[in-house]
């Protein structure tokens, strides 16, 4: 049991056999992605000054970027870009020929290019595509500078059906089951309870500015963001209450104000607040935020810009400064390591949770090791020891960002594996 818990461990990218002091690595000094796409084969794209894409065959570790061309380019092109298996969606919804507007497509890598406008008619000015449930997508189009149309299709956009006209840009859909949606128009909700075939607006309330940014989680709630607030609904998206945080700045409307809020993974919630005011995750549905700025060199990061690859790693691009990327990967992350407190049952850590620092309390005398391990498996603390006396001290940590770490105790009877909340 011993031995599997620990190659267990090793095999989920848990212990790591080196940790950086930064949670952020530059992987791109020139471009700006102000849209990734990720593809279930790894790659990983880049859509740069509108018209360049890029993609990297390798993590998008440093100097593996290189340019995807083969589509219109031009004074004429506007490009989004949208990824859905190993395809690849690039749309043009600039220039003055209808012909030269529409729905690009690659499946092979971005080495050929056709298009997929079938049912488009003249409504070509594409501007984004996202996606609901069991693989259908939204294609939203502008019909007016203030008027949308959107179009719905569920044959990777072979075919697009005419949907409902907004007044205004959607800034966000959360999707909440196979058939429940919601969407942000400027700031007006709307609810699909046929996966996106017809929209309602809930006519919702707030103490504020409703909520531009919104995601769902498994229990059908919403959580939103509204100048200097953050909303919470339970009640599908027809009332909403400002939520109380935890480790964010003091939000303004004129200055450190939430740009971007993606669910990027299971329950795991990530914001970027501007003005360089930092880069923040929550697991407990936004009450609580750990701050992961760390190295990256600006933090005026849009809702695309940050995006999580199909291997795990999380990857941002704060406008003008290049490509960041996670230097671990970030999946691995509380549901993968397990407690285990009946190998070495006679271990007590305590305080928990603790603030400033931790005791272990135990009677076992032989030397060993101890870990901590922050949420993402990375080793924030490391030491050997002779016998447990040498922590009779204490171990500091106050240092450390609130938020779940893991203490692990091993000597040769067996391993212990704690968790522990730093407040």
């Amino acid at each position: 049991m011993k031995n599997f818990l620990l190659t267990s461990l090793i095999a989920l990218g848990i212990i790591s056999s080196s940790f950086s002091q930064n949670f952020w690595e530059k992987v791109n000094h020139q471009m700006h992605a102000f849209h990734f796409g990720m593809a279930d084969n790894g790659n990983i794209y880049g859509l740069s000054n509108e018209i360049f894409l890029y993609k990297s065959t390798t993590h998008g570790t440093l100097g593996s970027w290189n340019q995807v061309s083969g589509f219109p380019t031009g004074n004429s092109a506007s490009y989004n870009i949208f990824t859905k298996g190993n395809t690849v969606f690039m749309l043009n919804g600039a220039g003055t020929l209808a012909s030269e507007r529409g729905v690009y497509v690659s499946t092979d890598g971005g080495s050929t290019w056709t298009t997929r406008n079938n049912g488009l008619g003249n409504n070509t000015k594409v501007a984004q595509i996202l996606e609901l449930a069991n693989g259908v997508l939204l294609l939203e189009v502008t019909t007016s500078p203030n008027t949308i149309l959107i179009y719905l299709s569920s044959d990777d956009g072979m075919n697009w059906s005419q949907g409902q006209t907004f007044n205004g840009r959607i800034t966000s859909i959360a999707t909440i089951s196979a058939t429940e949606a919601y969407m942000a128009v400027e700031n007006t909700i709307y609810r699909s309870a046929d996966n996106g075939q017809s929209w309602v607006d809930q006519n919702s309330t707030a103490p504020s500015q409703m909520p531009s940014r919104i995601v769902g989680n498994n229990n059908g709630n919403l959580l939103g963001v509204a100048n200097e607030d953050v909303l919470e609904s339970t009640d599908q998206g027809v009332t909403w209450t400002v939520k109380t945080l935890t480790g964010l700045p003091t939000l303004t409307s004129a200055g450190d104000k939430i740009t971007s809020i993606r669910r990027l993974h299971g329950e795991t919630i990530y914001a970027a607040v501007a003005d360089n005011a930092g880069i923040f995750y929550s697991d407990d549905w936004g009450s609580t935020w750990i701050d992961i700025t760390s190295n990256i060199t600006s933090t005026q990061i849009f809702n695309y810009d940050l995006a999580l690859s199909t291997d795990g790693y999380l990857f941002a691009s704060p406008s003008g400064s290049g490509i960041f990327r996670s230097a671990e990967r970030v999946t691995a992350s509380t549901v993968s390591i397990n407690e285990n407190t009946d190998v070495l049952s006679d271990i007590t850590i305590y305080p928990n949770p603790a603030a400033n620092k931790v005791f272990i309390d135990s009677d076992i005398k032989e030397g060993g090791s101890i870990e901590i391990m922050n949420q993402f498996g990375q080793v924030v603390y490391s030491n050997k020891f002779e016998s447990l006396e040498y922590f009779n001290s204490g171990i500091d940590i106050s240092s450390f960002s609130n938020g779940i770490y893991f203490v692990k105790v091993k000597t040769l009877e067996g391993m212990h594996i704690q968790k522990l909340i730093k407040k």
